[in-house]
């Protein structure tokens, strides 16, 4: 007798097992309907998806709204981002303690480290900015930063003036001063996920992320 998903729910939380070993079990796992998914017919567009594990958290808001051209927090949603992603390439991103952000296909604030439509992973336990020197702008944090405005990811410096929202010197986004009412450090990126989809176009230095 093959036990149904609500008996192999209760036995994973009994016993303490992870339930897709349990699923494995009966020839049935995740990483099948990731397979699935992508080898199947082509997916709607915006169509939703809870194949990635850990993606399904009780209370988050569906965005049917998404733009792609703008960036966005995401919390602890990923399955909105099919069609700019892979499943099997966010499945790594499938972290329940971690949120997220979306860099908008026009933001080009931290070009060439975060090129548009990336996907950063963000860990709100470090949203002090810290001050230093580093030997290199790879070890520079990067920080997630809620604006009245919109959302933006950069470098960022405290001051007496405010908060110093710094872009990447290669980028044509110009630096900005912010008061600190005004902008909310929510986290620092602790990982990314890029697409490289050919050379770049890089707009004129009047650019900025709408």
């Amino acid at each position: 007798m093959i036990p149904s998903i609500y008996r192999l729910h209760s036995l994973s939380v009994i016993y303490r097992q992870d339930f897709d070993q349990l699923l494995r079990l009966y020839g049935v796992g995740m990483d099948s309907s990731v397979s699935d998914v992508q080898t199947g017919s082509s997916v709607v567009p915006r169509h939703y998806s809870s194949v990635i594990a850990a993606s399904s958290v009780d209370g988050i808001p569906q965005r049917s709204a998404f733009n792609s051209r703008k960036t966005v927090y995401l919390g602890q949603i990923t399955q909105h981002l099919t069609e700019a992603f892979s499943l099997a390439y966010l499945q790594q991103f499938a972290n329940s303690g971690s949120t997220y952000g979306y860099i908008g296909s026009e933001d080009w604030t931290m070009y060439p480290l975060l090129p548009p439509t990336s996907l950063v992973q963000i860990d709100e336990s470090r949203n002090r900015v810290s001050d230093g020197r580093w030997a290199s702008e790879y070890e520079r944090p990067i920080y997630f930063v809620e604006t009245r405005e919109r959302p933006v990811c950069c470098w960022c410096t405290r001051s007496r003036a405010g908060l110093i929202l710094t872009p990447h010197p290669l980028s044509p986004v110009q630096p900005r001063i912010l008061q600190h009412h005004d902008a909310e450090v929510l986290g620092q990126v602790v990982g990314a996920a890029l697409m490289f989809r050919g050379p770049h176009f890089v707009p004129g230095p009047s650019a900025a992320p709408k």
